[in-house]
């Protein structure tokens, strides 16, 4: 990961909140 869940990027990030949830 490089952060994304940290630095939201629009719906690359709610994939990425929902795969490490």
């Amino acid at each position: 990961m490089d952060g994304d869940t940290l630095t939201p990027r629009g719906s690359s990030w709610e994939l990425t909140a929902a795969a490490t949830s």
